[in-house]
């Protein structure tokens, strides 16, 4: 691809590394595409002359992208007399998608890509209708997510297909492309099979005793025995909201359950301090009796309203 890169046009190495990025396969070609961009930042003057907007709006993304400078003079030549952009490019939707992704990787101040975003993003709009596949699908994905912005591996994985309907299309850096992501792609399985997998093992490996996750009345036989009567009273009072609620409020219960897990934490804190005699600060003292207080009122505008809901339907 890169053998005959003395022979190839600039807008021809330019195009050429931005299909290999957007297809996921220029990790494989790291110092050929680094050459390629010190010769495109170097010979600049071969853009000045340049009317294509798409060609100048992605070298100019390019080139920032990978932390080459390049001024923001290149799109003055598509500027009107009144130092807006010309109309007659929102008949070029392809260049006004490349603007609209180079004018994203502006820094602080540069008013002229600001404009740039405003400019492309209105006429994309209004053509995204009238447009073919498969760039229709593409500027609708960027006007919601800018390229730049956009993750590589989705790119990838739409424009495989996008790339193939080109009449230009490179069939050889196609079937690389498409031979990559399956091989990455089952990499990332294998990857997510062994961790969706990993909970069998760890209770033998770490050696951990099982733990509950939910509460239940028979369980209450682990703990002291001053606590059995609370337990108890605190389940039987959670069965009993539980049981005017209709089956579809019954998530209502999780949150209650966790504001009481958190205030019995803060309790169980102030009772360590007693114990051990211990004086808190006056942070951690505000802190524990703030959120305290705080948990207290909620819980009980939850349990309230969990009592007003059951009244209203008993009633």
């Amino acid at each position: 691809m890169f053998v005959a890169d003395e022979a190839m046009t600039l807008a021809d190495t330019v195009s050429l590394v931005d299909t290999l990025e957007r297809l996921g396969i220029d990790n494989h070609f790291h110092e050929e595409i680094d050459a390629s961009l010190s010769r495109i930042h170097s010979e600049e003057q071969g853009f000045d002359s340049s009317n294509d907007l798409h060609i100048v709006a992605l070298r100019f993304c390019q080139l920032r992208q990978h932390g080459f400078w390049t001024s923001t003079d290149v799109f003055d030549k598509f500027k009107d007399g009144m130092g807006s952009f010309n109309t007659d490019l929102s008949s070029d939707p392809r260049g006004l998608l490349s603007l609209y992704s180079a004018a994203h990787m502006a820094v602080p101040g540069e008013m002229i890509l600001d404009d740039a975003v405003t400019f492309a993003r209105h006429h994309l709009e209004a053509a995204k209708g009238k447009l073919r596949s498969p760039m229709a699908e593409q500027v609708c994905r960027a006007l919601k997510i800018p390229r730049p912005r956009f993750m590589r591996r989705l790119e990838t994985m739409h424009y495989i297909a996008e790339y193939e309907q080109e009449e230009k299309h490179n069939t050889t850096i196609l079937e690389l492309a498409r031979l990559d992501f399956n091989l990455v792609r089952s990499l990332h399985l294998k990857e997510l099979r062994d961790l969706s997998l990993w909970w069998r093992y760890l209770y033998d490996d770490v050696k951990l005793t099982y733990s509950r996750d939910h509460w239940m009345k028979n369980m209450v036989s682990v703990l002291p025995e001053y606590l059995h009567m609370l337990y108890i009273k605190i389940l039987s009072n959670f069965n009993e909201i539980e049981d005017t609620l209709e089956p579809y409020e019954k998530y209502r219960m999780a949150y209650i359950r966790k504001m009481v897990k958190l205030q019995s934490k803060s309790y169980f804190e102030e009772a360590k301090w007693f114990d051990e005699n211990y004086t808190p600060s006056f942070k951690e003292h505000v802190e524990i009796r703030g959120m305290d207080e705080k948990r207290a009122d909620e819980l009980k505008g939850k349990v309230r309203q969990m009592f007003d809901a059951g009244k209203a339907m008993s009633g």
